[in-house]
């Protein structure tokens, strides 16, 4: 729901910016030691986020505004 909250909030150029927090609190996993099984963990979580971002960031890219821009082709920064 907070994808689509973003999304809208971007849509409507109510924002240009937005802050989420992931899932998940992994951080000790980052302090692996190369050990395998921490290794394996932590790949486990950061490939589940980034699929889970996958498809906010493919909504962006399907939505089209004036001249058939995308939001994410709209210069950020003026």
């Amino acid at each position: 729901m907070m994808f689509d909250m973003i999304h809208l909030a971007v849509a409507t150029d109510s924002t240009r910016a937005a802050t989420f927090k992931t899932f998940g609190d992994h951080h000790d996993l980052s302090h692996h030691g190369k050990e395998p099984a921490k290794l394996a963990a932590c790949r486990h979580v950061e490939v589940d986020l980034m699929k889970s971002l996958g498809a906010p960031l493919g909504k962006f890219k399907g939505a089209t505004e004036g001249l058939g821009a995308t939001p994410l082709a709209r210069p950020w920064c003026w």
